[in-house]
């Protein structure tokens, strides 16, 4: 019995460690994504595995494409249906819903707003650019949908504050996702006085 326990208590120490190496790999990596669903609709292991590779791939797939061009992410944003797919090896973002077997994948992408603290809200915030909340949906005939919903947050962006500008008040964020400069000489800067504070991206 004590050989037992201690193996045990050996097995669960390797477990923690393993999920929280996962948890850190899916935190750096910029997207944190949240199973809102269960896998009660749906019946037999095989069923549950299937689903959530399913899933997992669409979080995937947005990951690499946020990597690669986080305009693909920012103008699919409507809260259409999309579907993610590969085109010559690159996964891209189209239209509509994949089916495969018994299985169809719904992939939404919507605006992020965040409070005057910076933290995520779902209303009466400010819409952050650089942050965009995908909801995974998997459904099938006569089964409970399972949900995903993953944060897309784009690390690579440029944001500056704007203040004290001639012709408006309180502070502006802009943010440009592809553009830096490294001298004021490529800047078109205003006649009227004011100042530029570069900020970086905060995640909830």
């Amino acid at each position: 019995m004590i050989t037992m326990r201690k193996f045990s208590e050996k097995g669960f120490s390797i477990v923690e460690i393993v999920v929280a190496l996962g948890i850190f790999s899916v935190l750096i990596s910029g997207v944190t994504f949240l199973a809102v669903g269960s896998y009660s609709g749906f019946v037999g292991g095989g069923n549950s595995r299937e689903v959530e590779r399913f899933a997992s791939e669409a979080v995937d797939a947005l990951n690499i494409i946020k990597q690669r061009t986080w305009t693909l992410i920012d103008s699919n944003d409507g809260g259409a249906a999309v579907k993610v797919l590969k085109v010559s090896g690159d996964w891209t973002i189209q239209s509509g819903t994949e089916t495969r077997g018994l299985f169809t994948r719904d992939i939404r992408i919507a605006t992020v707003q965040r409070d005057s603290n910076g933290v995520i809200v779902t209303s009466d915030g400010t819409d952050d650019p650089s942050t965009k909340k995908a909801t995974i949906t998997i459904s099938a005939t006569g089964r409970t949908d399972y949900v995903t919903e993953a944060y897309l947050i784009n690390w690579e962006s440029y944001r500056m504050s704007q203040t004290d500008w001639g012709g408006s008040t309180g502070t502006n964020i802009w943010t440009s996702g592809s553009t830096g400069y490294s001298t004021t000489s490529d800047m078109d800067l205003p006649t009227s006085s004011g100042y530029l504070m570069l900020a970086s991206s905060t995640a909830e």
